[in-house]
């Protein structure tokens, strides 16, 4: 084996072992009974459908297609995306879906861009496509 192929395994393992790669942010919900939730960034294919969603309206120069798509993806991001602080586990699942769309809004909608935000997707530019220049406040950002 070559001097190059065992450094790029290392490199490769010790990227496959941290646990401590994706951003999190760590949110109080009073409306909630003050539950502590953990959001975390999007990863993978859900990710990936919403840059997907993002870049279709954008080709097109539709910027309500794109909040459009990305909005559908909302209950979806919520679901993936919030956790336990304590036990590092999903909070929702899928069958949960119908139950909480029916949860306050604006605690919706602070879980959705804090996730959308830690996944590389700004706040700003995602409600500036919703023609919402309204933001939500500040957090704490930590690695989780």
């Amino acid at each position: 084996m070559s001097e190059r192929s065992f450094d790029t395994d290392q490199t490769r393992a010790r990227i496959q072992a941290a646990k401590d790669d994706i951003a999190g942010k760590l949110l109080n919900i009073p409306a909630w009974g003050g539950v502590d939730l953990l959001v975390r960034s999007p990863r993978g294919q859900l990710r990936d459908r919403i840059m997907a969603a993002i870049a279709a309206g954008a080709a097109v120069g539709d910027k309500a297609q794109v909040a459009l798509a990305v909005l559908s993806l909302r209950m979806d991001i919520i679901i993936a995306c919030t956790f336990d602080p304590h036990t590092q586990e999903t909070v929702f699942a899928d069958e949960d879906r119908e139950w909480l769309a029916d949860k306050d809004p604006t605690v919706l909608d602070r879980l959705f861009y804090a996730a959308l935000d830690l996944g590389g997707i700004s706040e700003t530019g995602a409600r500036e496509v919703e023609g919402n220049s309204e933001s939500t406040p500040s957090d704490s950002t930590t690695s989780c």
